[in-house]
């Protein structure tokens, strides 16, 4: 059975602000903005799967 995988909880209200923005953002490279999501997704209670 794969173990689930969490993000870190944000280390304190900016960095949370920053991923979360990064995350909302359209001018900025698609990687940074898919982690971003992933990130803020898996504050939310979302997992991924991992072997």
């Amino acid at each position: 059975m794969p173990k689930p995988l969490s993000a870190r909880p944000a280390l304190d209200v900016v960095e949370q602000g920053k991923v979360r923005r990064l995350a909302a953002a359209r001018h900025a490279p698609a990687d940074w903005i898919l982690r971003a999501r992933i990130i803020v997704l898996s504050w939310a209670g979302l997992r991924v799967p991992y072997d």
